[in-house]
């Protein structure tokens, strides 16, 4: 890969919401990051915020990146709500 390129996140069970959004209507919501040629953090630990994890946490479904020529590793994140995650434990 090399240049821009579009990247949509999609997901099921879940819908997407700001981060920090509250009460009802945010239940069973959260918003997604974007891990970029970085491992995967431990899940107890908080995601830094850096060129390499991305945050969304307006709620955009998709973005552009522009990568370097070569292979390139993506992995998404998604971070859910406080009343999303207590309903499912």
């Amino acid at each position: 890969v090399q240049g821009k390129v579009r990247v949509q996140f999609g997901l099921r069970g879940l819908g997407v919401a700001p981060a920090g959004s509250t009460g009802v209507a945010a239940d069973g919501t959260g918003h997604h990051h974007l891990l970029v040629d970085a491992p995967l953090p431990a899940m107890d630990q908080p995601l830094p915020k850096d060129e390499h994890h991305l945050h969304f946490g307006k709620g955009q479904t998709e973005t552009e990146l522009t990568l370097a020529p070569g292979k390139h590793a993506l992995q998404k994140r998604q971070a859910i709500t406080p009343q999303s995650v207590l309903r499912c434990r």
